[in-house]
């Protein structure tokens, strides 16, 4: 491989990268188990023109990129369709299919989702049902994921069943990372850098003391955890 060749790969791989990472970016944080049908048509087919276009260099970089623009446009649209029609969110991203109903197993559900008993149940076990008499109902969901809901006696027991009165969870930010003040949690907390070395003196800790710590955080009430190098 010539020197221009190798450059112009080069070229190609990081240009193919980095309008995959914006394209990507603005597509959303979507997990893998979320994608719908069309997020994975998407992602397949983008794959195979990004992995055409960085290595064939008979093929145009800038066709190459523009059809992959258009790829992850198209993915858009059809997000935002499926966000405003729920006709269209139907067929495109489906229903969930029901496999077990009032504690039988449908088999037509089953058939429609291509799944044997012995996956049902192995599937069940995944959501943490080892009994199948358990179970009430069970929907295989269009990310591909089991949604399963207990009879009534299987089901976990709540604070209200018990009638227990629970507090809300106290929100707590980090405010010191790997040694770094991360001044934005502080300012969403309220307090200051003054504020903090004060607090960070009270537990015996100097200013010059903060690359040894791994950790700072603080909760709603303005009381400091720290977490420093063992």
């Amino acid at each position: 491989m010539s020197l221009m060749n190798f450059s112009e790969i080069l070229l190609r791989v990081v240009a193919t990268i980095l309008v995959m990472l914006i394209m990507a970016r603005l597509n959303g944080p979507k997990q893998i188990a979320q994608m719908s049908f069309y997020d994975y048509v998407t992602g397949i087919s983008v794959g195979s023109i990004a992995a055409t276009i960085s290595i064939n260099t008979d093929l145009s970089l800038t066709s190459g990129l523009f059809a992959i623009i258009l790829f992850f446009a198209g993915n858009l649209l059809l997000n935002k369709i499926t966000q405003i029609n729920l006709i269209a969110n139907a067929v495109l991203t489906g229903k969930p299919i029901a496999l077990i109903e009032k504690g039988s197993i449908k088999i037509s559900g089953l058939q429609q989702s291509k799944m044997t008993v012995s996956e049902l149940l192995s599937n069940l076990r995944t959501s943490g049902y080892f009994n199948i008499n358990d179970v009430y109902t069970a929907n295989l969901e269009p990310t591909g994921k089991l949604s399963v809901q207990p009879k009534g006696f299987a089901r976990p027991a709540r604070n209200d069943d018990l009638q227990l009165k629970a507090a809300n969870p106290i929100q707590v930010l980090s405010v010191i990372m790997d040694g770094v003040i991360l001044q934005s949690n502080l300012k969403l907390m309220n307090i200051d850098e003054k504020w903090l070395v004060r607090e960070l003196r009270k537990q015996n800790i100097d200013e010059a003391e903060l690359d040894q710590i791994i950790l700072a955080v603080v909760d709603e009430n303005h009381k400091l955890t720290v977490y420093k190098q063992a």
